[in-house]
């Protein structure tokens, strides 16, 4: 795995570049010279484009490298590891490696032969999913970050275990109890991809890229938080975003990013007005920057994620306050949601034998 390691790093690194990986989230952050670290680390997660100092927007030292995930289809099943190998490829994406999660997802990387400018990243990573939605892979929006962290291959998957709450649960010394999991097998490794190549199978797909958009107007009207159907959708994206991430928590960067990220799409889902979410979001969190994963504040991500929904045509969903809910939508929910955790629960007591 040595040989494949350092090949694997060659294809997305230059000589020169700091890498920053780690366990988790928050040891993922500060970036080092690779080698030899790199070879022998038991870390399950890397930066995919190199930095100095801090992993945050800021300190990308070139936006080389564009990550793009699937591991549920649009009704939300588990689409097998098997297939969406097969999709990617199927795509004709012109890819540079391929790794397996060692859980639920393949993670599929394009590294650019010459870097892109920071306001163009965006551009770049929506046209090449225009073209992935479009041939049915339901690509996960979250990974549309520059310091976006990926899976160091050959590495054993070590997961948190949430409680029945989604929250996740520590130890009597107050750190994180984890499960291990299943190997981050490495798939394929490719070679770098120009920008012409991505160019030339964009347009195969009438498909280009966009000049950055200007940032529209804000049309946001002060009072309009106070409106009962805006509470109780804000509060809905709130409860969708928990199902699937947990409970928000202030005191993270990297995570806390993907998770207002989330739910700035469930608020496009459910219909709330882009400006007054991001208000509704500031009010409940505050503006506290987020340093480490994507910059700005608070509203930076939610405003992402509205947009990512809005733009990528994700589906919305007819709005039901509570006290509209019938009795028999209310009982198939909370079923759901039990098979959900039971699921859960099988799945830690496997992987603890």
């Amino acid at each position: 795995m040595i040989d494949r390691r350092q090949e694997f790093l060659d294809v997305l690194f230059d000589f020169d570049d700091k890498i920053a990986f780690g366990m988790d989230d928050g040891s993922a952050c500060k970036p080092i010279d690779p080698l030899p670290d790199w070879l022998y680390t038991e870390a399950n997660k890397f930066c995919i484009n190199p930095l100095h100092t801090w992993r945050n927007t800021g300190n990308v030292t070139a936006i080389n490298s564009f990550l793009f995930e699937i591991d549920r289809d649009a009704d939300g099943n588990q689409i097998p590891i098997k297939q969406q190998v097969k999709m990617f490829l199927d795509s004709g994406l012109p890819y540079t490696t391929m790794v397996y999660s060692g859980t639920k997802s393949v993670h599929c990387i394009v590294r650019l032969t010459e870097p892109v400018e920071g306001d163009w990243f965006r551009s770049w990573w929506e046209a090449i999913n225009r073209v992935l939605t479009a041939k049915g892979l339901p690509i996960d929006a979250a990974t549309m970050k520059i310091p976006q962290l990926s899976r160091v291959p050959g590495s054993i998957r070590m997961d948190k275990v949430k409680d029945e709450e989604g929250n996740f649960k520590k130890d009597d010394k107050g750190n994180y109890i984890l499960v291990e999991g299943n190997e981050q097998k490495l798939i394929h490794i490719n070679r770098r991809v120009t920008q012409s190549e991505i160019k030339e199978w964009l347009a195969e797909n009438n498909i280009e890229v966009e000049a950055p958009r200007v940032p529209e107007p804000s049309t946001y009207v002060p009072g309009a938080n106070d409106a009962v159907d805006n509470k109780a959708k804000f509060e809905k994206a709130i409860a969708w975003t928990t199902d699937k991430g947990g409970s928000y928590s202030s005191s993270t960067t990297t995570g806390g990013h993907s998770w207002l990220f989330d739910l700035g799409m469930n608020c496009w889902k459910v219909d709330l007005n882009k400006d007054a979410a991001v208000s509704m979001a500031e009010i409940e969190w505050g503006t506290r920057y987020l340093g480490s994963n994507g910059g700005g504040n608070t509203n930076f991500p939610v405003k992402a994620g509205w947009e990512f929904g809005h733009n990528n045509s994700v589906k919305q969903y007819e709005f039901k306050k509570n006290t509209e809910w019938t009795d028999e939508e209310k009982k198939e929910w909370l079923k759901q949601k039990r098979l959900k955790q039971l699921k859960l629960n099988e799945l830690i007591l496997i992987n603890k034998k």
